[in-house]
């Protein structure tokens, strides 16, 4: 009985650990892109 509990939790611990390393990787991504936009709206705006 224990020995399944671990392994429950370690599964979930896993599953958790690769969300949140996809969550952190999107929110990267959408602030690159978010920054490089910006650049681009103040390149454009500038004469």
């Amino acid at each position: 009985m224990p020995q399944m509990l671990i392994g429950q939790i370690s599964s979930l611990n896993n599953e958790y650990n690769t969300v949140t390393k996809e969550a952190t990787r999107n929110i990267l991504v959408a602030s690159f892109l978010f920054y490089k936009g910006e650049i681009n709206m103040i390149r454009i705006r500038s004469p």
